[in-house]
Formats: structure tokens, C-alpha cells, sequence
């Protein structure tokens, strides 16, 4: 059923105009999709995300070479 067919019929039960049915709102109720409850929860395993990552095990410091004039 379109929206209009929607207007059209229930014009014609209550006895309204399809103007006043249009402007009152009325819309097809669309059954919603049912949930996938075999679904498994979305979880993020942070120690394998880490581990794939490609970090040194030591952190360097980065240091300045400073100008001998300046000291």
C-alpha cells in the first residue's frame, strides 16, 4: 500500500478530505527488521590490537644537540 492509497482509504472511512488525512500525518507503519540475537557481541581484544602493532619495546629519548656557544 502506497501513502496515497493509505490518504485515499482512510478519506473515504472517516469521511474527511485526503487534505485533512495528509495534514494530520497519517504513515504506514513499517514492521521493523527483528534482531539477530545469534549474533555475537562486538568486542575489541585490545592485547591483539597492540601486539599488532609495531612499537619498539624501549622508547628512545630524543635528545637535543645543543650549540656549545650557547651553554
Amino acid at each position: 500500500m502506497t501513502q496515497t492509497e493509505l490518504i485515499h482509504e482512510i478519506a473515504r472511512h472517516t469521511g474527511e478530505s485526503q487534505r485533512t488525512i495528509s495534514n494530520r500525518g497519517f504513515t504506514l507503519l513499517v514492521p521493523e527488521l527483528p534482531e539477530d540475537n545469534d549474533r555475537e557481541p562486538f568486542v575489541v581484544d585490545w592485547d591483539r590490537t597492540q601486539a599488532s602493532r609495531q612499537i619498539p619495546l624501549t622508547l628512545y629519548r630524543s635528545s637535543r644537540i645543543l650549540n656549545p656557544e650557547w651553554a
